[in-house]
């Protein structure tokens, strides 16, 4: 549905989306992550058509998208955003969500059905004659998000729908995301900074970091077979080693970093030097006997330190390497570790990814 080939967005002489060549898929939801200030909101707004890109091609459907300087771009009208912090204009929660119908010419008997059946896909039903500016900002986001699927758009951009909201309004509106998707098959765009977020709702994620596209994939692909450090880093990954293969046959793959041998499930030329990484919370401690676990790296050490993560607690040991492991508070109970303590890391192989450096 969306493609956009070698785009770059470049604002007084500094380039804030860098050559991006990126493919939406009509129908998914496609997220897009990155730290705050990497281009995401750009982005979002160069697909909009809100800004013009400095260069490349965009296509919609097909066709090379361009603006004709002559009222609304008939593309642009296929597209609704919604914007972190919206606008409620002093009017009712009715007027502010068939605004976009009234400029379509839509007549006030057309709009009112219309507005209503907006009004109960995002849980408000019965809200349109309350002033918009009164809204809680739960509600104000959900008039926001009504107003833009008022006007039925093909495609619906999204900028941090939830970055404002409790957890509690953040999950309904996850919710509705994931219905007007399902059961409407709307194409969805949307950037967030949580990442747990993007894991529920898409399909694919895109990762931009200082404004250039590093990695696309599905949420497994992104979270646990990342494409570079900096992804690697940003998603999450706390066990990252630099390093080189030493052998791959049979399908597994010896990684050596720092004098300390990996089994790899990934497949890697020999000698050449990668990088691997596994998540925190694929790491298992054992203490005593580690005879019966089918994982294939188990590496002796000590633990160094100890601390809280959330609802984790997160524990570092010395096997040679400094290996992080996520554990539940039950878990840590179970197994009377502390500080100083031996035990034994266990990672499968299949949990170790390796990338080019």
């Amino acid at each position: 549905m969306i493609e956009l080939d070698h785009v770059t967005m470049t604002y007084e002489s500094r380039d804030v989306v860098k050559d991006i060549t990126l493919q939406v898929k009509k129908g998914e939801i496609f997220g897009i992550i990155g730290p705050s200030g990497s281009g995401k909101t750009t982005l979002l707004k160069i697909i909009n058509l809100i800004e013009k890109p400095s260069s490349g091609r965009y296509r919609f459907d097909g066709s090379v998208v361009f603006r004709t300087g002559k009222g609304a771009d008939p593309v642009g009208r296929r597209m609704a955003m919604l914007f972190q912090k919206p606008v409620m204009f002093n009017a009712s929660v009715d007027d502010n969500i068939g605004m976009g119908l009234r400029f379509r010419g839509v007549r006030e008997a057309g709009r009112y059905p219309l507005v209503e059946q907006a009004l109960q896909e995002v849980g408000l039903a019965g809200y349109g004659q309350r002033k918009a500016r009164t809204l809680s900002g739960g509600e104000a986001q959900r008039v926001a998000l009504a107003r833009a699927i008022v006007i039925s758009p093909d495609l619906l951009l999204l900028d941090e729908p939830t970055a404002n909201l409790d957890p509690k309004t953040a999950v309904v509106i996850e919710e509705i995301i994931r219905r007007l998707n399902r059961e409407k098959g709307m194409t969805i765009v949307l950037s967030t900074h949580d990442l747990v977020q993007g894991q529920r709702l898409c399909d694919r994620i895109g990762v931009v970091i200082d404004g250039q596209l590093c990695q696309v994939g599905t949420p497994v692909e992104i979270f646990h077979m990342p494409g570079s450090t900096p992804v690697a880093h940003y998603v999450g990954v706390e066990n990252i080693f630099n390093g080189r293969i030493i052998d791959a046959s049979a399908g597994c793959t010896r990684f050596e970093t720092q004098g300390v041998v990996l089994m790899s499930g990934s497949e890697r030329p020999a000698s050449q030097e990668v990088a691997a990484s596994f998540r925190a919370e694929d790491v298992t401690l054992i203490i005593g006997d580690a005879g019966k676990t089918s994982a294939r790296n188990l590496l002796p050490g000590k633990i160094v330190e100890m601390s809280p993560y959330g609802p984790f607690t997160a524990v570092k040991v010395d096997c040679g390497i400094t290996i992080t492991a996520f554990l539940t508070r039950t878990t840590v109970e179970d197994l009377a570790i502390s500080k100083g303590s031996s035990v034994t890391a266990a990672i499968k192989a299949t949990a170790v990814h390796l990338f080019g450096t």
